[in-house]
């Protein structure tokens, strides 16, 4: 499979209840999915979109999940072709079993946190698989 180091942006869509998947650079919607894994992970939080969420008590993208494309679900294809990332395989089993989940909601938290003890947590990680119900499992190398 080809590789394609374009970063692409990933967050829950609230009106088809998919994940969409948003080019980083030309923010255009790739398409939407019920699952992805990236790596090289960054998570991104803006907090004036926070805190018009707060203000207006209705929910806007304002949150993403940003790095590259491995693997994906039941994608819906819009703009774009994804191509797969290299060496992934064994990683992504792995993740589902060891890996940490994360959670985030701007009325309780400013960033994202560790599900299990509501920790703040740094911002960036090698894997990460997101699924369309909020589930969100990251993993170091």
């Amino acid at each position: 499979m080809k590789t394609n180091n374009s970063i692409y942006q990933v967050y829950r869509n609230l009106h088809n209840k998919k994940l969409s998947i948003r080019n980083k650079r030309t923010k255009r919607v790739a398409g939407w999915c019920s699952y992805v894994l990236l790596s090289d992970v960054t998570f991104n939080v803006s907090e004036t979109g926070r805190q018009k969420v707060l203000k207006d008590k209705q929910k806007n993208v304002h949150a993403t999940i940003d790095g590259k494309v491995c693997d994906v679900v039941d994608f819906g294809y819009k703009n774009e072709t994804l191509y797969s990332c290299l060496d992934y395989e064994d990683q992504k089993g792995f993740i589902e079993e060891v890996g940490q989940q994360f959670t985030y909601d701007p009325y309780k938290y400013s960033s994202f946190v560790r599900e299990s003890d509501e920790r703040f947590i740094k911002l960036n990680w090698d894997w990460c698989a997101i699924y369309a119900d909020g589930t969100i499992l990251v993993l170091d190398d």
